[in-house]
């Protein structure tokens, strides 16, 4: 289920549950990068290396997927919080290149830390070193239509490439004129609901929660993914309900499959263990933050992909909806 855009879960009193020790990660397949009309942006941090994002497009492979995969890796026991970035790339002016990025969730990226193999002879041979490394972290092939998480390697993460309005977007919306009718609501209410509701205070909370938007180097996670969270929020919500836990796995293992799915930046410290009402309900709000600006992504995509023919669209106020 999704999360509603307003928390409506109460908050418990935690059992108490001695964790388990460490097992594999959570049984779940999940659908590989999809192809699509639009390619996925170029890594820009590949800017490192002393070469522009740019000059770069990323390929498909022959079955039409887009050769770009996140993937993210948390174990609380070992202290393990990290990314893995691959993307098959091909030089505008010709050539084509394997990029790899890793690190530390939320830590500035290293020229120590990226590599970009290549010129490669031609598509294939790129790809061939694109689809080794990602066999080689995640133990999956690329482009399997069941993913399945495995132990110590990393997993595969979706990724909303949409999150901000592409400039592609703005100019071609430049020829339909949006314009808001005045807000029925008394001065004070929409003061506070302008508060409550701006970019500045959603990306202040989620900074509260460890997710800080511009430093996280794996971008907004994808609604879908979003909804993985959630349910394994679910999972160690059953588990303190229940007097003698409804799952196999620990709250260590439970938490850290939760942080692979949601990537957080807890600098060099170990993430926190989820095993309180309080911190459960906490991410839950958190995943209810991320899934409202998946739904306001998706009505600003939705309204610059009309075809721009009247020169005047008069909408409700946005602070009336």
């Amino acid at each position: 289920k999704i999360a509603p855009a307003t928390p409506t879960r109460k908050k418990k009193a935690a059992a108490v549950v001695t964790p388990s020790p460490p097992s594999a990660p959570a049984k779940s397949s999940k659908t590989p990068a999809k192809s699509s009309s639009a390619a996925p942006p170029v890594d820009t941090d590949i800017s490192v290396t002393g070469t522009d994002a740019a000059d770069y497009e990323v390929v498909q492979n022959p079955a039409g997927l887009w050769c770009d995969a996140v993937l993210n890796q948390c174990n609380i026991n070992w202290n393990n919080n990290k990314y893995y970035r691959l993307q098959c790339l091909q030089h505008k002016a010709g050539g084509f290149y394997a990029w790899f990025r890793w690190g530390r969730v939320g830590e500035a990226t290293r020229v120590s830390s990226t590599t970009l193999s290549g010129p490669h002879p031609n598509k294939m041979a790129a790809y061939k070193e694109f689809t080794k490394k990602f066999q080689s972290k995640t133990g999956n092939a690329f482009g399997t239509a069941n993913f399945v998480p495995k132990t110590g390697k990393y997993d595969l993460i979706e990724i909303d490439n949409d999150v901000e309005v592409s400039e592609d977007y703005k100019v071609s919306a430049v020829n339909e004129d949006l314009q808001y009718e005045e807000s029925v609501l008394d001065a004070k209410t929409k003061e506070l609901i302008e508060v409550l509701f701006s970019e500045d205070m959603r990306n202040e909370a989620l900074s509260s929660f460890n997710l800080d938007l511009k430093r996280l180097p794996l971008g907004v996670p994808s609604q879908d993914q979003i909804q993985h969270g959630i349910d394994i929020l679910d999972e160690i919500e059953n588990t303190i309900n229940s007097k003698h836990g409804s799952s196999s796995e620990s709250f260590q293992d439970l938490s850290s499959t939760f942080y692979t799915a949601i990537p957080h930046s807890f600098g060099r410290s170990a993430p926190p263990v989820i095993k309180t009402q309080d911190a459960v309900q906490s991410r839950f709000d958190m995943c209810n933050i991320l899934l409202d600006m998946y739904d306001t992504n998706e009505t600003i995509r939705e309204i610059q992909k009309k075809d721009a023919k009247k020169t005047t669209t008069l909408l409700p106020n946005q602070i009336d909806q």
